[in-house]
């Protein structure tokens, strides 16, 4: 595996750093390096009984760390569009080293290490254009913040249909919330929604939300990419 690219989605605000836990990383954002070539950021945050990591490559590079368990040492998978691996963390204060695999059958890891780099406060509220998996179902959500907590109303752009809700948390830049919605049968459906809060590089506004949904919430980012742009 050349780099990683990859997978994710998240809903939250913070006022200051947050820690999962004792045994957990503390949530917002880490520097990182992928096998001691592909330097960029990781940024960290629980999801009821998982962690889940979305991390940027500075070559642009993307995808989701998935984290069970608790203490130290944690195990888990990553996931990129192109494919997925098993993963390796071990936190020591406010600094992680580990390894992953290029693939879920291999048993050779490649080093993969970071140092926490702090938080910023991210701002989300107003209606965004967001698609979900890579395009294939386009909606308009309004979201509403108060503090760090993030509710969120979901319909479909063209319809203007009920499609579901959002609930959840920014920790920092990262929302991490749990959607929810029916199939047309009636059948509910619950996962999460994980994306980086991030600003327009021209007006230096919080103007797009960009991260991965999962499907069944087994693991953070299986269910597709995330992507929206706030609504002009």
């Amino acid at each position: 595996m050349k780099h990683l690219v990859g997978s994710a989605i998240l809903l939250t605000t913070i006022l200051a750093p947050l820690v999962a836990s004792a045994d957990g990383p503390t949530t917002g954002r880490w520097k990182m390096t992928i096998n001691e070539e592909y330097p960029g950021r990781i940024w960290f945050a629980p999801a009821k009984d998982l962690t889940c990591g979305l991390y940027v490559q500075d070559d642009g590079g993307k995808g989701m760390v998935t984290l069970k368990g608790s203490g130290p040492k944690v195990e888990g998978i990553w996931e990129e569009s192109n494919g997925q691996g098993k993963v390796t963390f071990e936190f020591a204060g406010k600094q992680f080293k580990g390894g992953y695999t290029e693939d879920m059958n291999g048993t050779s890891t490649s080093p993969w290490v970071g140092a926490f780099d702090g938080t910023t406060k991210a701002q989300l509220s107003g209606k965004f254009d967001v698609d979900w998996g890579g395009g294939m179902e386009k909606t308009t959500i309004t979201f509403k913040q108060k503090g760090n907590k993030i509710e969120g109303k979901s319909v479909y752009r063209y319809s203007e249909s009920g499609d579901g809700t959002l609930s959840g948390t920014l920790y920092g830049e990262l929302l991490v919330a749990t959607w929810k919605s029916k199939d047309d049968d009636g059948t509910p459906r619950e996962g999460y929604f994980i994306a980086l809060v991030q600003k327009d590089a021209i007006t230096r506004k919080w103007d797009h939300v960009n991260g991965w949904y999962s499907a069944d919430l087994t693991s953070c980012a299986n269910g597709g990419l995330i992507q929206g742009w706030r609504k002009r």
